[in-house]
């Protein structure tokens, strides 16, 4: 809105007009009163002013500009925009306040829902600080990222051994690697992502020839949206039995028959979910690659992969023993 105003012509004419009707009213009242009760022309003179700008207020509610002086309409605006401005500062002003007053609610209620402490909190924060510490530049880089997560005060590393044997799902391992819940902290997210782009990366030179990204069924779906969004790639969701809208369409997400995919996941184990994908995708497709963060050794997915002349890319292959090493 413009901060100075210009008087226009049809101000003029209807401030004339303004003045011409009380002049005219003041002369019509001398003339035939004469100079007695003054006071009595000073009042008519005050209501024909009132009743001119309330006819003028209601001209403007009711969009007869014709009869609206431009200046009226410029500071009627300019004094809402004040108002406006005084609202929102009080809203903003009463909305910190409230954060303020219900900041530490918050923060427990959200580590409680994630199921960490406050004393895990700082150890995850702390480890934050060392991992970003750690540059990107190299393949080995990225190593030492994951391998920093490993040791990381949030559980991305579980010990099987310490959880009742009747609830464990993988009985084969000792450790399990949970890339699941850190996923729903932005800064891990933003962390874990960009270490698989920087793979995807090295690997093809040209991500102009990526046309979408393919996350297995019971993949790390949110890992993949995170790194889409790095790429700007749109995403496909591989479905584990039949389409939801029609059978044979074993995905979600808008998949073209001759896409040129990259297959992305965060940890590779036996590697039959990466091929009932493959299986599961249309043939005129051409797929680029597979990527993964974590190769673990003890389930010879890569080499199952391998079987079918699919090569893997991975951040680091890892075992019990390699985790258990780091852990010490």
């Amino acid at each position: 809105m413009k901060t100075q105003y210009k008087v226009t012509l049809k101000d003029i004419i209807l401030t004339a007009v303004y003045l011409g009707l009380i002049i005219i009213n003041i002369i019509n009242y001398f003339c035939k009163n004469g100079f007695e009760n003054i006071g009595t022309v000073i009042e008519e003179t005050l209501l024909i002013m009132l009743a001119f700008v309330t006819l003028v207020d209601i001209a403007s509610y009711a969009n007869w500009s014709i009869f609206v002086p431009d200046f009226f309409e410029f500071f009627k605006e300019k004094n809402h925009l004040k108002d406006v401005h005084a609202y929102i500062e009080t809203y903003i002003k009463e909305d910190i306040n409230f954060l303020q007053d219900y900041s530490n609610e918050r923060i427990s209620f959200i580590m409680s829902q994630l199921g960490i402490t406050k004393s895990q909190l700082d150890e995850i924060r702390l480890e934050l600080i060392k991992m970003r510490c750690i540059p990107l530049k190299s393949l080995d880089d990225a190593k030492e990222k994951i391998k920093s997560l490993a040791t990381s005060g949030y559980p991305i590393i579980i010990d099987q051994d310490k959880i009742d044997s009747s609830k464990i799902c993988y009985t084969k391992v000792q450790y399990y690697i949970n890339t699941m819940d850190i996923m729903f902290m932005p800064d891990y997210a933003n962390e874990l992502s960009s270490i698989l782009v920087f793979l995807i990366k090295e690997k093809i030179k040209d991500i102009s020839k990526i046309d979408k990204l393919i996350i297995p069924h019971d993949s790390n779906f949110l890992l993949g949206v995170e790194v889409g969004k790095k790429l700007g790639k749109s995403v496909v969701k591989m479905r584990y039995r039949q389409g939801k809208i029609e059978t044979e369409k074993i995905w979600d997400g808008n998949l073209n028959i001759t896409d040129r995919v990259i297959i992305i996941h965060d940890v590779l184990v036996s590697g039959e979910q990466i091929i009932d994908t493959i299986n599961k995708l249309p043939e005129s497709c051409t797929i680029l690659g597979f990527f993964c963060l974590i190769v673990r050794k003890e389930w010879n997915g890569k080499k199952t992969l391998a079987k079918k002349s699919f090569s893997c890319y991975e951040v680091i292959e890892i075992d019990d023993e390699d985790i258990r090493n780091l852990r010490r």
